[in-house]
């Protein structure tokens, strides 16, 4: 949904949405970590969706054009 929102030029929907899973993210890591409730799958999977979360946003902001070109590689803009 964020990277559809960001090549549609919804920014504060995505924004919205981006902001709900940082802070979802950290509750969860909170909870886990304060009644030690970490397991070998949470500790592999929850930073492979952070990643695919920044993967996704920065590859629809280039898409969309909204990164600017100093910071896209030469010929890639």
């Amino acid at each position: 949904m964020v990277g559809y929102f960001l090549v549609h030029d919804h920014h504060v929907a995505a924004l919205g949405l981006f902001a709900y899973a940082g802070i979802t993210d950290l509750v969860d890591g909170y909870i886990a970590r304060r009644w030690n409730l970490q397991t070998v799958v949470g500790t592999i999977i929850d930073p492979m969706a952070d990643k695919l979360l920044m993967t996704i946003g920065v590859s629809c902001l280039a898409v969309n054009g909204s990164i600017p070109g100093t910071l896209c590689p030469q010929g890639t803009n």
